[in-house]
């Protein structure tokens, strides 16, 4: 009993000894890091429901100038099932200020674009850490969050 009773009281002081950090390491070098940030390294694509027939190839080009398009095979391999989720990754240093222009078989031309890095925290049990991440951008005029591409075939 006495010994239960023991490691109790020690197990509570560490408890108390490690409170949690409310400011964290959110420091101002943080932030200015992610004003700093220019470029981001890839782009990630999640094409949900999409038949491997009318995406077996992509193809992408970088700005809105005289840039060609480069075209791209996709794994057929589905990376979810249940939302028959597909995954490509375009492996390319881009600017944050870069328009990037995908087009599938169906020839439809998107756009990602107003790619952002955000301060985001990273919780841990007794601490708060932050970070710069790669987190948000726009496509077809509409917010992503999470930084990657992710496509939703319409349903007809």
């Amino acid at each position: 009993m006495i010994c239960n009773l023991s490691v109790l009281f020690v197990a509570s002081l560490a408890l108390l000894s490690c409170r949690p950090n409310a400011t964290g390491t959110s420091s101002e070098n943080t932030e200015t890091d992610c004003q700093q940030q220019k470029t981001i390294k890839g782009l990630s694509f999640y094409f949900n429901h999409y038949p491997y027939a009318e995406m077996d190839t992509i193809r992408i080009k970088v700005g809105g100038g005289s840039e060609s398009w480069e075209s791209f095979g996709t794994p057929q391999q589905m990376v979810d099932s249940l939302r028959e989720q597909r995954y490509f990754y375009f492996e390319r240093t881009i600017n944050i200020t870069d328009t990037v222009f995908f087009k599938l078989k169906n020839g439809k031309v998107h756009a990602a674009y107003n790619f952002r890095y955000l301060l985001r925290p990273h919780r841990g049990s007794a601490t708060t850490d932050y970070s710069c991440d790669f987190y948000e951008l726009y496509l077809d005029g509409e917010k992503q969050t999470g930084g990657v591409v992710s496509m939703e075939r319409s349903k007809k």
